[in-house]
């Protein structure tokens, strides 16, 4: 769908490109993109979330790579939460020298 996407937005005129979106929002359901939780905190026992131990499992794999691209000399640019391909990651080394200061 984000390849018509892309095609509608470069082909359409704005105009044209504005009306059929809201023709296209008038036909999908109007459902919230937050929801009351009656039973408040217990619910958010029921899954392990960020508990899991997967969750430190996948970071301790990732630990190493993350450490490699850091020991070259040059930019920061490498993000914690993805697979470290590289240290040429623009926004991730402005995020760290921001997060630095």
């Amino acid at each position: 769908m984000s390849f018509l996407k892309t095609i509608a937005r470069e082909i359409l005129p704005p105009f044209v490109a504005r009306q059929l979106r809201r023709a296209v929002q008038g036909t999908l359901p109007n459902t919230a993109e937050w929801e009351y939780l009656p039973d408040g905190a217990a619910a958010w026992d029921r899954f392990p979330g960020w508990n899991d131990p997967s969750v430190a499992e996948t970071q301790r794999a990732k630990w190493p790579a993350f450490r490699a691209a850091l020991a070259e000399p040059g930019l920061l640019g490498v993000a914690h939460e993805g697979w470290a391909r590289n240290s040429r990651d623009l926004p991730a080394h402005n995020t760290l020298l921001t997060s630095a200061m």
